[in-house]
C-alpha cells in the first residue's frame, strides 16, 4: 500500500486518509485508547479549519456544481422577474404590489441577469478545470484487493 501511494497519488493539496480511502481498500477499525495529556495540542483550530476545506475541496465538485446550479437559479429567476414586470407594465397602472415600477427596477433586474449568466458560465468552466485536473492526478481509476494484490506482487 505504501508503494501505490508513493507512486500513483499526488501529495499536493490532499490528505492521506482520503487518498487511501479512494484507493479501494478494506478498512477496518482499530480501537486505541488515547493516554491523557497534560500539554496542549499543537492541532490548532486553524489546522483543523485548513485540512477540512482541503479535503473538502480537493475531493469534492460539489461546491463547482453549487456555482453552476446558482448562476442558473438566479438566471432562471430573473428571466421571470422580467416577465412579471412586463406583464405589470401591460396590465396595470405601472405599480407591481403597490410598488411603482420606475428605471431601476430595469436595471436591477438585466444586472442580476447578467450575474447569473456569469455565475453559469464559470460554474461550466470549473467544471471542465476539474475534470482536466482530475486526469492529472493520474489516480488508479478503481483499484479492487485483486488488482492491489497483483500490483503488489509484480515488485516483490
Amino acid at each position: 500500500m505504501i508503494d501505490i501511494l508513493n507512486t500513483k497519488v499526488s501529495k499536493r493539496n490532499t490528505t492521506p486518509v482520503i487518498e487511501i480511502l479512494k484507493l479501494g481498500f478494506n478498512t477496518i477499525l482499530v480501537p486505541y485508547k488515547r493516554p491523557a495529556s497534560a500539554s496542549r495540542s499543537r492541532w490548532t483550530l486553524r489546522k483543523k479549519i485548513n485540512l477540512a476545506l482541503t479535503t473538502f475541496f480537493s475531493s469534492s465538485i460539489i461546491p463547482l456544481r453549487m456555482i453552476t446550479w446558482l448562476g442558473l437559479t438566479v438566471f432562471c429567476l430573473s428571466l421571470l422577474a422580467i416577465l412579471i414586470i412586463i406583464a405589470a407594465k401591460l396590465f396595470s397602472d405601472n405599480t407591481l404590489f403597490g410598488f411603482p415600477i420606475q428605471g431601476w427596477t430595469t436595471l436591477v433586474v438585466l444586472m442580476t441577469m447578467f450575474n447569473g449568466i456569469i455565475m453559469l458560465c464559470i460554474g461550466l468552466v470549473a467544471e471542465y478545470m476539474w475534470r482536466i485536473y482530475d486526469e492529472v492526478k493520474q489516480r488508479p481509476p478503481i483499484s479492487s484487493g485483486t488488482a492491489i494484490h497483483n500490483y503488489v506482487h509484480t515488485f516483490l
